[in-house]
């Protein structure tokens, strides 16, 4: 995924040409930390173990076990 990052080159001249002036650099560089912290799985299990334990006893939100399990980390919050 690291490498998809590396071909935005052809993109980024044609960003510029569009809006000047715009910080495309640094755009582009936003984008690629946010999206591979988006696939750190472990990561993301472990913020929602840390959301679910935050939330754990309050009165109108329920939170399911998905965060623990390591099979499936698609815990749901829903409104009781």
């Amino acid at each position: 995924m690291r490498a998809d990052f590396r071909a935005t080159a052809p993109a980024s001249m044609i960003a510029k040409a569009l809006a000047p002036g715009a910080d495309v650099k640094a755009f582009v560089e936003e984008a690629r930390e946010g999206f591979l912290a988006e696939c750190d799985y472990e990561r993301e299990a472990r913020s929602q173990a840390r959301f679910q334990s935050l939330y754990a006893e309050h009165p109108i939100l329920e939170s399911d076990e998905g965060a623990q399990s390591g099979a499936n980390m698609g815990g749901r919050l829903q409104i009781i």
